[in-house]
């Protein structure tokens, strides 16, 4: 990767982190896209997805500790499980994978 598409990628996680940091991890993909475009960002929903994405995937891990919390960060930092699905009767996915557990 060229030095400064590396440059680049590093300043957009560091805008993205900052942006799911200050909504309390309430948003996801979707919503840290529109926040970066609001803020005069030129870029694509794939783009910021991949750029998260990218820390988790290509990183070398030396410990499972390591690897574990970065993959947590990655799913908290895109998945929100606060939104309601109308394919789990309109729960939040926590509220479905509680109520799925508590019915076994």
């Amino acid at each position: 990767m060229p030095l400064n598409h590396q440059k680049e990628a590093d300043r957009l996680k560091r805008k993205i982190r900052k942006i799911w940091v200050e909504s309390k991890s309430r948003y996801g993909a979707p919503k840290i896209h529109k926040a970066l475009t609001f803020n005069g960002e030129k870029i694509s929903l794939k783009r910021g997805y991949m750029a998260d994405k990218e820390e988790v995937n290509h990183y070398k891990y030396y410990d499972f500790n390591a690897a574990r919390k970065a993959v947590f960060e990655y799913i908290e930092s895109w998945y929100n499980r606060k939104r309601i699905h109308n394919s789990i009767d309109y729960m939040t996915p926590q509220a479905a994978h509680e109520a799925s557990c508590a019915a076994s």
